[in-house]
């Protein structure tokens, strides 16, 4: 069940958070974001989260932030992991709302302590999109997530581990052209065939 993300959130310094940016334009940031300027744009830096004290939160990708319309309602939501302490797993911060910050609902989609995290696109057609994830506590895994187009209900198929190779910490994860490439602390880049479910 999600919750409510509100947008009054008091934003405390000694509590992990995780900060949305909304290109202002000419319009003015709420009182509860501050605007940053670039050049000529300008940005609203907002909180749209604020997690347990000791949270660890990644986005460890190809990109600089993964923020995708992950459930095909015309909004972007901001899927993330938290790794180490408190609330371990996979969430998505649902946009329900828009406008700046707008409103969240948060998700949790696996139970995975979750470093690395890629959107793979919709793999299956089911009008949500797909995930891959990296937790390299523990086990040392890497799964896929599958939705079956009930979001925020998703299928994880494990795709490495460590009875594959001893020890491994896989860590950063992207994806391209159908193959998903991780890299793990003790060196090795591994990649896994999308199309052909094979591990090299």
């Amino acid at each position: 069940m999600g919750s409510v993300i509100q947008k009054s959130a008091i934003l405390l310094s000694f509590v992990t958070f995780f900060g949305a940016y909304s290109k202002a334009f000419a319009q003015v940031c709420p009182s509860s974001c501050t605007t940053i300027t670039s050049g000529s744009l300008r940005f609203c830096k907002c909180s749209i989260y604020i997690g347990a004290l000791g949270d660890r939160f990644q986005l460890v990708t190809d990109k600089s932030v993964t923020i995708v319309d992950v459930d095909g309602d015309g909004l972007r939501d901001v899927p993330f992991g938290v790794w180490l302490y408190g609330s371990e797993g996979t969430y998505v911060l649902r946009q329900i709302s828009g406008g700046i910050p707008g409103t969240f609902v948060l998700h949790g989609i696996s139970s995975h302590p979750t470093y690395g995290l890629v959107d793979l696109g919709d793999l299956n057609d089911d009008g949500v999109i797909d995930f891959a994830i990296t937790g390299h506590r523990r086990n040392g895994s890497v799964y896929l997530l599958v939705s079956n187009g009930l979001f925020p209900s998703y299928r994880d198929t494990l795709i490495f581990d460590t009875t594959i190779l001893f020890p491994a910490k896989p860590n950063s994860i992207i994806s391209r052209n159908g193959v998903i490439y991780w890299t793990e602390y003790f060196g090795p880049i591994h990649h896994y065939d999308l199309s052909s479910n094979t591990l090299s």
